[in-house]
């Protein structure tokens, strides 16, 4: 997988460090889907905590470049969901095929 950067040039020093622990996630070799869920749960707590303390203005900056950071975290997401539905599916009918000659 190419390198993820989910930080942007307003992302707080505390995103920082959970944005950092997800690309670490990502990237491993085998992928701890319990964790990303936790990771991103949080994330999404300290992204919806700092907007509202935001000005309305640095609100806005903030959020638009959150939208494209979320984006492609939902794409890469979705892409291992439709990963693992595919390796699922190929080990039931793997499963399917032995059960037939035995």
């Amino acid at each position: 997988m190419s390198k993820l950067t989910l930080n942007h040039r307003f992302t707080p020093d505390n995103l920082k460090d959970i944005n950092g622990q997800i690309e670490a996630v990502l990237d491993a070799k085998e992928l701890d889907n319990e964790l990303l869920k936790q990771l991103i749960i949080k994330r999404d707590d300290v992204v919806t905590n700092h907007l509202k303390s935001l000005e309305r203005d640095n609100e806005k900056v903030f959020a638009e470049h959150e939208i494209i950071v979320n984006n492609t975290l939902s794409t890469i997401v979705e892409s291992q969901l439709k990963e693992s539905l595919t390796q699922l599916s190929g080990l039931i009918r793997g499963k399917k095929i032995v059960n037939k000659y035995k």
